[in-house]
């Protein structure tokens, strides 16, 4: 089995929603019931979605994954940041360029913070 490569925070929301599973992997009914928060289950439906989905994402679908809005997505593409192609009037948005965009944004974050903990950001 091949591993999908996820940015750290994706990896680590994985990493919840897997051990909060494997809690309800051996059960002792038909049905498992299993309660989770509604931000986890919208984690979970993210993450199926990029295990299960297509390679192209919609700029609404890249929008939802990547937390910004569908305007943002254009933009991005317009740009060249994201890769993507357009079909008819629609664009379609390469999934491993949506990921490599998550990840280099959230790499920013970090190094943003951690200037700003060394006392170099802006007051």
């Amino acid at each position: 089995m091949s591993k999908l490569p996820l940015p750290k925070q994706e990896k680590e929301s994985a990493e919840g929603l897997l051990a909060l599973l494997k809690k309800a992997e051996k059960p002792m009914a038909d049905v498992i019931e299993l309660k989770l928060k509604k931000e986890s289950f919208h984690e979970l439906v993210g993450l199926v979605e990029l295990l299960v989905g297509d390679d192209d994402l919609s700029p609404a679908d890249a929008g939802k994954l990547a937390k910004v809005s569908r305007p943002v997505i254009i933009h991005l593409l317009e740009t060249g940041i994201l890769k993507g192609y357009p079909v008819k009037s629609q664009w379609r948005i390469k999934r491993d360029s949506l990921m490599k965009y998550i990840e280099e944004r959230e790499s920013f974050a970090k190094s943003m913070q951690k200037l700003d903990e060394l006392g170099y950001g802006m007051d």
